[in-house]
């Protein structure tokens, strides 16, 4: 849902966002869900929550497929030559790279992740050393 607040969460819980459905849900693939997230998540973030866009990904295999709802059906995204997928809430490309799912610009460049982007702006240590005068 666009707009919110980003407090620390590790699930959303439609009751505790005022009721707003999410914009966007990537959903992280494990061999024991795989069949409830290819079907019944599916199902409940199309018809139940008209969740916008839809991707899952597995760390482990590197299947990654996405999908946007197009009335009231989920359509898959096609990929581009890179094989990454669009996302028009993010307006940005999403691809797999060094078992990672990092996001592109339109123009192909790799966004940097908070992390990196806190380290790239973190102002350089500067060692001065006084020696004898």
């Amino acid at each position: 849902m666009k707009d919110t607040e980003k407090p620390p969460r590790t699930s959303w819980v439609v009751l505790e966002e005022d009721g707003g459905y999410p914009d966007l849900i990537i959903e992280l693939l494990s061999v024991s869900t795989a069949k409830v997230d290819y079907n019944l998540k599916k199902s409940l973030y199309q018809d139940r929550f008209h969740t916008p866009e839809y991707f899952w990904f597995s760390p482990e295999s590197l299947e990654f497929t996405g999908f946007k709802l197009v009335g009231n059906k989920y359509q898959e995204i096609i990929p581009n030559k890179q094989v990454w997928l669009w996302s028009e809430v993010l307006n940005l490309y999403l691809g797999v790279e060094n078992a990672k799912l990092p996001y592109f610009t339109f123009e192909g460049e790799l966004v940097p992740t908070p992390e990196e982007t806190a380290k790239i702006n973190r102002p350089q240590e500067v060692r001065i050393e006084v020696v004898g005068y």
